[in-house]
């Protein structure tokens, strides 16, 4: 099945086990893979990503492969600008007091345009902040890690790979050490 497909250089006696996309994994089996989109799956030896941003600096990775052996970590990471924040918080909060202190001052049109105006420049910086908080799931590996933006997914299917991950990584350790101790007792 996997080991038809001759962009993914997937071993013949490796085993799928989970995909963070699985409907895009389930088309590219069905279709093959476009070198243009994102991928990542787990096997029972390997993580294999296709398109996957590294280490937060949006370099692109056209393939990377990770023996499951080699993890030493897996972390969801929040990525956000405070700056925005805080100036937004700022020139919303100048313009409240400006407008409190000066509230009864009709005369002044010029005054009461500036405080609109860094009312709107207060909220959209705050809006601002909010639209570019971004959600990455970094993987840890030999020293190195890899991470992508796992803001299209939903909450339930990045955990469950997670998961998923982890109990592979940990099979493959059980394996490479000689089997699983429960097993080795009976």
């Amino acid at each position: 099945m996997l080991n038809t497909i001759e962009t993914i250089p997937f071993d013949k006696d490796e085993k799928f086990i989970y995909a963070l996309n699985k409907e895009y994994y389930d088309y590219y089996i069905a279709n093959g893979f476009d070198n243009n989109n994102f991928f990542v799956a787990i096997t029972d030896k390997r993580l294999y990503f296709r398109g996957a941003k590294n280490n937060l600096k949006n370099d692109f990775v056209r393939l990377d492969t990770i023996d499951l052996r080699n993890i030493t970590g897996v972390k969801i990471l929040k990525h956000s600008y405070p700056i925005l924040l805080i100036a937004g918080a700022f020139f919303s909060i100048l313009s409240l007091c400006l407008g409190l202190l000066y509230k009864d001052s009709s005369q002044i049109t010029e005054l009461r345009l500036l405080i609109a105006l860094l009312a709107v420049l207060g909220l959209a910086l705050i809006i601002s902040y909010i639209i570019t908080i971004t959600r990455q799931m970094a993987i840890c590996f030999s020293g190195n890690s890899t991470s992508f933006s796992i803001k299209d997914f939903k909450t339930e299917a990045v955990l469950e790979f997670q998961k998923q991950l982890l109990l592979a990584k940990e099979k493959a350790i059980n394996i490479q050490n000689g089997g699983n101790k429960n097993e080795s007792s009976s």
